[in-house]
């Protein structure tokens, strides 16, 4: 959390233009000469924030620490969003697991003056998580979603902290929660289907009707992310392979007959599926190397395969 989502070599083009950026906005006139200095605007400080971030996950810390500073010059020390990007600092920071318990006392004696300072409290979580006390940092996203029950960004990791201990029943619930916050949410949806599949994948005791109506829950709501993002390659992969999946437990005999016409209707949606995953590998203009279009290629070279 408070961690941009980019590949290393974005972060590493962003912390680049660190030093260039500083010296293109000199440090702001104190008041009263502030007041003849031209206007700041909010993506300007949302710029420091961004190569703040790169900066970290590239390595960079004394450029890091440069913006850091500018931030704290700005904002002052006691504003929640700079206090946790001091933190985000100090984690990167810490050379050991010593000094990262250091810093997670730290945050401790925060919270106890200020127990609803969520940048800090989500900080902590991620520490928690990194230090592999993955029950300590669940305990501490039900106390935030306690006090913040609409922050979709506490349930999704929540979510990920159950499902890491294969707590399925728990994790489907909070991305419900995620869903009644963001309900268009097309991403969600399909992490929905893929965990719903997981379930039935991972637990082998369940019974065939019921695996059935799991998987079938679990394409609905790949149909519904795509219907909402129609060249999602996430959802479209997880709808052929959930189509598939239904397709081979009818013909073993381990599911409920389908209805008349069912089966077609599931056959057309795992070709069209696979056709729209073709166009989409072969019209990007993403880095064909992204996990995303090597997973792609990879279910399509499959599914060849087992044609074969």
């Amino acid at each position: 959390m408070l961690l941009a989502h980019t590949s290393n070599a974005q972060s590493l083009q962003s912390a680049q233009t660190a030093l260039p950026f500083l010296n293109s906005h000199p440090q702001p006139k104190h008041f009263p000469l502030s007041l003849l200095a031209g206007g700041e605007t909010t993506e300007q400080w949302r710029s420091f924030e961004t190569i703040f971030v790169a900066c970290l996950k590239s390595g960079d810390d004394k450029a890091a620490h440069l913006l850091l500073e500018r931030l704290i010059e700005r904002f002052g020390q006691s504003n929640e969003r700079v206090m946790g990007l001091r933190a985000l600092y100090q984690e990167a920071a810490a050379g050991d697991t010593g000094k990262l318990e250091d810093v997670l006392s730290e945050y401790e004696s925060i919270m106890v003056n200020n127990p609803t300072n969520v940048s800090i409290a989500k900080r902590r979580v991620a520490l928690l998580k990194s230090l592999s006390r993955q029950t300590e940092a669940i305990k501490a996203l039900v106390a935030i979603s306690d006090v913040y029950p609409t922050d979709a960004e506490v349930w999704a990791e929540l979510s990920d902290s159950y499902l890491a201990l294969g707590m399925y029943s728990q994790a489907t619930y909070c991305l419900e929660e995620v869903l009644l916050i963001a309900p268009n949410a097309w991403n969600i949806h399909a992490k929905m289907g893929e965990m719903l599949y997981m379930s039935v994948a991972s637990e082998s005791g369940h019974p065939p009707n019921e695996a059935d109506k799991i998987l079938h829950a679990s394409l609905d709501r790949y149909c519904r992310s795509i219907e909402l993002c129609d060249n999602y390659i996430r959802g479209l992969c997880g709808l052929k392979i959930v189509c598939d999946e239904i397709l081979e437990l009818v013909i073993n005999s381990k599911a409920n007959q389908l209805p008349d016409g069912s089966i077609e209707q599931i056959h057309r949606l795992s070709s069209k599926a696979a056709l729209k995953i073709s166009n989409i590998i072969s019209t990007s203009s993403a880095d064909p190397e992204t996990p995303d279009l090597i997973a792609a290629k990879a279910l399509l070279n499959r599914k060849k395969e087992l044609a074969k």
